[in-house]
């Protein structure tokens, strides 16, 4: 759709080939990230309950309605959704998003307009141990069933348990059961389809996130019930060293940006300069989704907030681009 902000009324674009699925047209999605340059709108990556988290890139000419999709080359970001995307000067650079439930990303991307290829500026952190662990936790270990073994009998001795070999050991149960279904006919059902696998995969997911933001919900319910009254806040408030780096990680970013002149805005000249390169060059941002980003005066890469595992951030991060 296309808005003219003069009068507030919207008028839909029919792109060439019409807007159902097919050759032409991108997929149907949400918590995709888009960008408009010259006339053109780039669109990366998303989800929609079908094919579930998506990487392709297309492009749609505004002018003459027309959607393209970019070939997908050897180096290529993964699917993803709740990603950011921004332009600095020839290139649109995009961070993060998450890929599946509680594995978010933090990896740095670059597509270069002019060649229409993907450049890795700062790959992924390694996976949540803990997740790994999890994973492990819950996958389903081989069973071993000894009373199943049909060359086994049980009998009673004494108010004692004992187990015995036996040469008439009837067959399983289930061979019986066999046995006197060979005259009917049995009913066999047709396997089922990719999309059909794939679409239980995203109902099973979408029900342990729906699951995810309840508990959540709870927890917040808590933690307001449980909050102290703002004389407790400032009674117990203590300068911690999160609150300090984020104190001062703001200083820099506004002494970055030119908001102000002098280093000495709350204590920020009393900073070693290597701390403040610290600050804005060595420590990565962790794994995020649902950021907001920006490139100031084609220098200074600008990440600000998300959420990991359903827990908001608000913590700003610099990266100088060469």
């Amino acid at each position: 759709y296309i808005i003219d902000a003069s009068t507030g009324s919207y008028q839909e674009v029919v792109p060439t080939g019409g807007n159902k699925r097919g050759v032409g047209v991108p997929p149907e999605r949400g918590a995709h990230a888009s960008l408009l340059i010259d006339g053109k709108l780039y669109v990366f990556g998303g989800k929609n309950e079908v094919e579930g988290r998506l990487s392709d890139l297309w492009i749609f000419d505004i002018a003459a309605a027309k959607w393209t999709e970019v070939a997908k080359t050897e180096t290529w970001p993964e699917v993803r959704s709740g990603h950011s995307i921004c332009l600095n000067r020839n290139s649109i650079l995009l961070f993060g998003g998450i890929k599946d439930l509680t594995h978010e990303l933090n990896d740095l991307w670059a597509f270069r307009l002019a060649t229409n290829e993907w450049e890795l500026l700062a790959e992924n952190l390694v996976h949540s141990s803990i997740s790994k662990t999890r994973n492990i936790a819950a996958s389903p270990q081989p069973i071993t069933n000894k009373a199943t073994d049909n060359s086994l009998n049980f009998s009673v001795n004494s108010g004692k348990h004992s187990y015995s070999k036996s040469p008439d050991a009837r067959p399983p149960l289930r061979k019986r059961i066999d046995l006197k279904l060979t005259s009917k006919v049995l009913e066999i059902k047709e396997p089922k389809t990719q999309n059909q696998i794939r679409r239980d995969e995203i109902r099973q997911s979408t029900l342990l996130e729906q699951k995810a933001k309840e508990a959540q919900l709870q927890k917040v319910a808590l933690l307001r019930e449980l909050e102290p009254s703002e004389e407790e806040k400032s009674r117990l408030k203590l300068t911690t060293p999160i609150s300090q780096t984020m104190r001062q990680s703001i200083e820099a970013l506004n002494y970055a940006l030119g908001n102000v002149t002098e280093r000495t805005s709350r204590g920020i000249d009393q900073l070693p300069t290597e701390r403040t390169l610290a600050l804005s060059t060595s420590i990565r941002p962790c794994i995020r989704t649902g950021q907001s980003m920006f490139v100031f005066r084609e220098k200074i890469l600008v990440i600000f907030g998300g959420e990991r595992h359903q827990m908001s951030l608000n913590d700003i991060f610099l990266h100088f681009l060469k």
